[in-house]
């Protein structure tokens, strides 16, 4: 089977409640009226939360409009190689609502967070086309997750 195809068959199951990450309780942490924090940081099973969460929302009516990625860098010391953290969202929209809801819990360095990794990007590009996707640094993230609604 194509990892295409195999990535395709793990989210169908994650929506379907059928694996770990479809099991798992979704946690939900609201930061203000526009950004909704899905899962716990650092923990890869967030990224099936949050596949499952948008997910719902697009069954409620809710459209794709912007995807996101923020990475981290950080350096190893022990031999100066650098890897990222990675961090996913996605803004949905209505007629008269837009959240942005985010994970983490993925990286480029470890088995568990590389598949987290992989299965977020997947699904993020089976919902918008690459040109919907903005690639920026944790510091746009961290202004998302500070901004009082006003």
């Amino acid at each position: 089977m194509a990892k295409r195809d195999r990535f395709r068959d793990e989210i169908l199951e994650i929506i379907q409640g059928k694996t770990h990450y479809g099991t798992v309780p979704i946690e939900k942490k609201k930061i203000n009226q526009n950004v909704i924090w899905i899962g716990t940081n650092g923990y890869t099973a967030s990224v099936g939360q949050w596949i499952r969460q948008v997910a719902e929302q697009i069954d409620k009516g809710f459209a794709p409009k912007q995807g996101f990625r923020w990475y981290t860098v950080f350096k190893v010391f022990a031999d100066m190689s650098t890897q990222n953290m990675w961090y996913y969202g996605i803004t949905l929209e209505n007629e008269s609502d837009s959240v942005t809801y985010i994970c983490g819990g993925c990286t480029d360095f470890s088995g568990e967070g590389g598949r987290g990794h992989k299965l977020a990007e997947y699904f993020l590009n089976s919902l918008l086309a690459e040109n919907f996707i903005v690639e920026q640094n944790a510091d746009h993230l961290i202004s998302m997750l500070t901004c009082d609604d006003d």
